[in-house]
């Protein structure tokens, strides 16, 4: 089987460059400086000149095209443009031509500031800087988020790639926290990361339907209508019992805007492996939960650490004929604070199993599903 990537994989330059680093005195605001430009108009990469007041030029023609800012303060965004036809770097500078750092892009512009503070890049790493241009946390990361709520995550190791959309995607199993003085917060998720990644892949392989067991699953979900979890805009969670005969049954609990369903079906065995319409016979039944029902098992589900269950206990195999088989899935709109996903599956021959609180949660269901 030919399994093509759908990730195009970003190299970082190495670079070398040397930056200013501004003192407390560069801070004082004096005159501003204004954005001209000999062109039509002051838009994106045109030739650009800072001038005083006075008009009087203190940045001139001829290094650098515009890149958004109209009012030099403290320190101009600029594209390096030494000629007519060549562009180079985004980068700030202050009124003396300075470097200060390369600029994030955000939307085709200049990264905004969150909570006073803008990510910057130097020879590649990255950084924060404040609206004085002064970089206040060191440019020592692979790659940093934005601040939200006095927190940052960044990672000293992440892979870049442009997905098929064309989009800029980063990926990270190092992720950590910090705060506002680059002083790193204790992490709350107590969780093996190497766990993660081997979820990571017997999901992906289950995905794939590499395996005859695996495509067995997604045949007889297709024959009782059931939808592909991973596709759900709404948080949602599936136990689906394959028993010792060959019957299924799947019990889903969906939250839409309005109702908090569950869905119970009920499928007879049958030995065929594409079985045909005619030799179905599928029960029905569906009620809506109660918001302290839904709530209750919520809060049951992050309380017994779902999220970060191992998908598949190692002697676990994905169908047995003699006795009955579980598969667990969730989804959620939100990607998980911890494992950074948004879905999960977890496998099981039996609801007992010591390692985990698997059973709690399966109770649990079947608990929903007989009142």
């Amino acid at each position: 089987m030919l399994v093509v990537s759908c990730r195009q994989y970003m190299e970082k330059e190495t670079t070398n460059y040397q930056y200013f680093d501004k003192s407390v005195s560069d801070t004082i605001s004096t005159e501003n400086l204004i954005a001209v430009t000999d062109e039509e108009h002051l838009q994106y990469g045109v030739r650009v000149a800072y001038v005083n007041e006075k008009n009087d030029t203190i940045i001139p023609f001829g290094k650098y095209a515009y890149y958004g800012t109209d009012t030099l303060e403290y320190y101009a965004n600029v594209l390096e443009h030494p000629n007519d036809t060549t562009y180079r770097r985004l980068m700030a500078i202050d009124r003396n031509q300075n470097v200060l750092f390369d600029v994030v892009v955000f939307n085709n512009g200049p990264e905004p500031f969150a909570e006073g503070l803008t990510r910057v890049i130097r020879n590649g790493k990255m950084g924060f800087a404040n609206k004085f241009g002064q970089v206040v946390i060191p440019c020592v990361y692979n790659f940093a988020k934005s601040f939200k709520n006095g927190k940052a995550e960044v990672t000293y190791n992440a892979t870049e790639y442009l997905n098929m959309d064309k989009h800029k995607k980063v990926e990270s199993d190092e992720w950590f926290v910090i705060d506002k003085k680059g002083n790193i917060l204790k992490n709350d998720c107590d969780i093996d990361y190497n766990l993660v990644k081997k979820n990571d892949s017997i999901i992906a392989s289950f995905d794939l339907k590499t395996t005859m067991e695996a495509r067995t699953w997604w045949n007889r979900w297709g024959s009782m209508n059931e939808p592909n979890l991973k596709e759900e805009t709404t948080e949602s969670y599936r136990l689906t019992t394959i028993h010792g005969d060959g019957g299924i049954t799947v019990i889903r609990i969906q939250k839409n805007k309005k109702t908090i369903k569950l869905i119970e079906k009920l499928q007879l065995a049958t030995t065929k492996y594409r079985p045909d319409p005619e030799d179905i016979f599928t029960d029905y039944s569906e009620r809506n939960l109660k918001a302290n029902e839904w709530n209750d098992f919520v809060e049951l589900v992050n309380q017994m650490n779902f999220w970060t269950m191992p998908a598949k206990i190692d002697n676990t195999i994905l169908v047995n004929n003699d006795s009955p088989f579980l598969l667990l899935e969730g989804i959620t709109p939100e990607h998980n604070n911890c494992t950074k996903r948004n879905y999960h599956m977890v496998i099981r021959e039996s609801p007992i199993d010591r390692a985990t609180n698997f059973k709690r949660l399966y109770d649990k269901i079947y608990e929903l599903s007989n009142k």
